[in-house]
């Protein structure tokens, strides 16, 4: 792929292999295409990711990581688990500071129940994601977040360590731990 193709313009090329640093310096230069191109690879993944935080207040968050990133004046090797940080850290910010109450299922949760493979798949069917999203809602906050980076935003067991800052071990040990949780819960209200 040559790059982005705007209407009436043509954008400077970006080498895809390892474009970020490429797209990063492109935008602080002014290109406007760097700009729509680094909007479109990830802001419907950050919105997501940030409604699991912060509810309603998710776009605003996004855009705050965007300008961050904008300011940022070292871009990391590993771009995708450095933009998660951010972003997380800025969600929980807000969380402390605004104590922002989520009301009803999450879209990230939804996501996270339709990811899940394995005995529980089977188990969990559209009518109980309000009830799935409760019992991820009630999980302690460092499994939560693992799930949620590993089955809702797809990332790898070492970006999520990454992002968490913390060892892949710890990861894998809380994906463990998460969704024998979860797989309990199933087993304990008699499900299908």
């Amino acid at each position: 792929m040559s790059g982005l193709i705007l209407k009436n313009r043509k954008p400077e090329p970006f080498p895809m292999n390892d474009f970020t640093p490429s797209l990063i310096l492109q935008l602080r230069q002014g290109n406007p295409s760097a700009a729509l191109l680094l909007e479109q690879l990830y802001r419907r993944p950050l919105l997501r990711f940030c409604r699991g935080y912060v509810g309603t207040e998710a776009e605003d968050a996004v855009q705050e990581v965007f300008a961050r990133v904008l300011g940022a004046e070292v871009v990391p090797q590993n771009f995708r688990p450095w933009i998660y940080s951010i972003a997380r850290n800025l969600c929980l910010n807000l969380r402390r500071n605004q104590q922002i109450r989520q009301c009803g299922p999450l879209a990230s949760d939804l996501d996270l129940v339709r990811s899940v493979t394995g005995p529980l798949s089977g188990l969990i069917r559209q009518e109980r994601f309000a009830e799935v999203h409760q019992w991820v809602q009630d999980l302690p906050q460092e499994l939560r977040e693992t799930l949620r980076l590993r089955y809702t935003e797809g990332l790898s067991r070492g970006e999520v360590a990454e992002v968490l800052e913390t060892s892949t071990e710890r990861v894998k040990m809380q994906l463990f731990k998460g969704m024998e949780l979860l797989r309990r819960k199933v087993e304990i209200t008699g499900a299908d």
